[in-house]
């Protein structure tokens, strides 16, 4: 499955606003380790 950069942007911005992987999980549809991955890449605290 592949990532748009939209869906990047969507997951950077909800773990920015504090949200748990759990609630990006379900918010993005991004599969859990995906989100993972992409806050690592983004390097978000």
């Amino acid at each position: 499955m592949k990532i748009t950069a939209k869906k990047k942007k969507q997951v950077i911005n909800l773990k920015k606003e504090g949200k748990s992987y759990k609630d990006i999980f379900l918010i993005a549809r991004v599969r859990f380790e995906n989100a993972r991955k992409i806050i690592k890449e983004a390097g978000v605290k």
